[in-house]
Formats: C-alpha cells, structure tokens, sequence
C-alpha cells in the first residue's frame, strides 16, 4: 500500500507539491511542502492548511512551516468538510 501527500495551491487549484510513501509519517508531507515551497515564490504570512492528523502535528512539519515564515492552519477535529477542497 501506497500513500500520496499533496499541497493545493487553494488560489490556482494547482497540486504544487506531492509525495509518494509506503508509510504514512511526517516525511512524505514534509517533502511534498518541501516541493511546493520550492516551486512556488512563497511569502511570509501564507497560510498552509492541514487535517489535524498526528503527521500535520508533528514538530518537524510545524518547524518547516515555521521556517519559511508561514502559519499554519488546522481544520476542526471530526470535521471533514474543512478540507473538503482536497
């Protein structure tokens, strides 16, 4: 099994950044926002939007966020229609 995580531009609609992985951790999500802040010219304030999942938790996807001078953005629990756009 498989699984795939993805970054949306929500303005474009574009998948801007995505990683394949046979586990479900923090790494494949910290790569596909790795891709998504190198292809696109991101400013400090942006907002990235997650699931409150364990991996959208862990230090070391918030540290990255952090780093780039982005805020992050989590979607009430037992509510899916927050992230309905994904």
């Amino acid at each position: 099994m498989f699984f795939l995580a993805t970054v949306m531009d929500h303005y474009s609609r574009a998948i801007v950044g995505w990683s394949i992985d046979s586990t479900m951790t923090e790494d494949p999500i910290c790569d596909a926002l790795r891709m998504a802040i190198h292809r696109r010219d991101m400013k400090p304030g942006l907002i990235i939007h997650s699931d409150c999942g364990v991996q959208y938790r862990s230090i070391k996807y918030q540290d990255l966020i952090h780093s780039t001078g982005a805020v992050s953005s989590m979607s009430r629990r037992s509510n899916c229609w927050d992230n309905a756009v994904m």
